[in-house]
């Protein structure tokens, strides 16, 4: 809930890979847990435009990384 000061979940994030493009879009892929309250993992593969105003990723819940976008 908006209101809440209690996170629902708890995730640990560990960034695999980093790069820029020539767009000077920042693009990153990440290896995610969830560690409280249940038990999860997966991949994450995700963009940052250049102005810093958008965000957008994808991801999977499985043992095997996202290659492509």
């Amino acid at each position: 809930m908006l209101t809440s000061t209690i996170p629902s979940k708890t995730y640990k994030y560990t960034m695999t890979d980093q790069w820029l493009d020539s767009k000077g879009t920042i693009w990153y892929k990440a290896y995610w847990e969830v560690i409280s309250p249940s038990v999860a993992k997966g991949y994450e593969m995700g963009k940052i435009s250049d102005t810093g105003n958008t965000w957008e990723y994808i991801y999977a819940s499985s043992d095997y990384p996202i290659e492509e976008w």
